[in-house]
C-alpha cells in the first residue's frame, strides 16, 4: 500500500494519480494504455481461465501476474522523469553519466515555507509599528467602554430594585 509522508495541497495533486498511488503520477498516454490494458487483460484472463476454461488456480494466478508485471514495469513511473523499467536499468547497469532529478515536492514546500516566514515577519513588523500614542488611545477606548458597561449595570440594578417595591404579594391585616 502506498503511503504519503508529506502534507499535500489538494490543488497540487496530479490529476493522473489514481487513489494516491505515486507510481501513477506523470503517466504519458502510452503508459496509461499499457498499464490499464495489462490490468484489463489480467482480470479478463483470471475470470475466463477460472470459470470458462477451468484451469488450476495456481496456474491462473501465475499467468495473471505476467501481464500485470509488464504493465507495472512499462506503465508506471518511479518519478516524473523515469518509468520503473528505466529506474531498474539504472540500478542494474549503473550508467557512467549521473542522472539528476529535481524533487518538485520539496521545492513547492520550500516556496510555501518562504511565504509563511514572510507573513510572520510582516506581522512582527506590524506589531513593532504600534506606537505609544496608539496604545494610549486603545487603553482610553477600553476604559471608556468598561465604564459604560459598569454604569449600565448599575442603572439596571437600580431599576430592578425600584420595581420590587411596587409589587405586593400579600396584605396582612392586624
Amino acid at each position: 500500500m502506498a503511503t504519503m509522508n508529506r502534507n499535500v495541497n489538494l490543488e497540487e495533486v496530479n490529476s493522473d494519480a489514481f487513489m494516491g498511488i505515486p507510481f501513477l503520477n506523470y503517466q504519458s498516454v502510452v503508459q496509461k494504455i499499457v498499464f490499464w490494458g495489462s490490468v484489463i487483460i489480467s482480470v479478463a484472463w483470471n475470470v475466463l481461465g477460472t470459470f470458462l476454461f477451468h484451469i488450476n488456480a495456481n496456474i491462473i494466478i501465475f499467468s495473471t501476474l505476467i501481464p500485470l508485471t509488464i504493465g507495472v514495469l512499462f506503465g508506471c513511473n518511479y518519478n516524473q522523469d523515469l518509468s520503473l523499467i528505466d529506474y531498474i536499468k539504472l540500478i542494474l547497469f549503473r550508467p557512467s553519466a549521473a542522472f539528476v532529478t529535481k524533487p518538485t515536492e520539496d521545492m513547492e514546500q520550500l516556496k510555501l515555507e518562504i511565504i509563511r516566514i514572510d507573513k510572520e515577519e510582516e506581522m512582527k513588523a506590524k506589531q513593532k509599528k504600534v506606537t505609544a500614542e496608539s496604545q494610549q488611545r486603545l487603553l482610553i477606548r477600553f476604559l471608556v467602554g468598561a465604564l459604560i458597561v459598569v454604569i449600565l449595570f448599575i442603572i439596571f440594578l437600580i431599576v430592578l430594585a425600584s420595581s420590587n417595591n411596587d409589587v405586593l404579594h400579600h396584605i396582612i391585616e392586624m
